[in-house]
């Protein structure tokens, strides 16, 4: 995604140049003996420029596409796991496997954020980044707690409040609503473009 913002920044500025410098040769400005010549040089970096332009931004958003899809479906995993996780130590079960949830848990936390990481925006961030945050700072939270109860040799049941486990459990469900309705509507507009494209 790096690469194409940067061709957009690299070909923005190189066609409005070759663009003036046509304009200025055609309209007599600079008048010298090779002027067809200069002129079809401006055309001719312009049309590149503006191609090289559109076929990055049309990569930039499929790439984009595609980084939200992925990302949403990790941080929804991460909060599956999560819940499942309070749910269980809320009802003091023993037998749940405490130790591999929290390192699935921890492989989604470090997966979603090498995906951001990756992620260039190319203005500004919008609300599906903020959801995406959220997700993280709460899948941290959770995860300090227990490794720190963990390490510390404390019992998982006596560790934490229920008060405290059920204002986790109502962040992520927030969060998971969000989700939710974010991928369903990459699947609406998935399925609108396939109709689309087998009529």
């Amino acid at each position: 995604m790096r690469i194409h913002k940067s061709i957009v920044l690299i070909t923005l500025p190189l066609m409005i140049i070759s663009l003036v410098i046509g304009f200025l040769i055609e309209s007599d400005v600079i008048i010298n003996e090779y002027k067809n010549f200069l002129v079809n040089i401006c055309i001719g970096v312009f049309a590149s420029a503006i191609l090289s332009m559109f076929i990055s931004v049309k990569s930039y958003l499929v790439e984009k596409r595609n980084y939200y899809i992925t990302a949403f479906t990790t941080a929804r995993d991460l909060i599956c796991d999560s819940i499942s996780l309070i749910e269980q130590t809320s009802q003091k079960n023993e037998k749940f496997p405490y130790i591999d949830i929290l390192k699935t848990i921890e492989k989604n936390y470090f997966l979603l954020r090498m995906s951001v990481w990756n992620f260039c925006e190319f203005f500004k961030r919008n609300q599906k980044d903020n959801v995406i945050d959220a997700t993280m700072v709460i899948s941290l939270k959770i995860l300090k707690l227990y490794n720190s109860a963990i390490e510390k040799k404390i019992c998982i049941f006596d560790a934490f409040a229920d008060d405290m486990l059920n204002c986790f459990i109502e962040e992520l469900n927030s969060c998971q609503d969000h989700i939710d309705s974010i991928l369903l509507d990459f699947v609406e507009e998935r399925d609108i473009v396939q109709s689309v494209k087998g009529d």
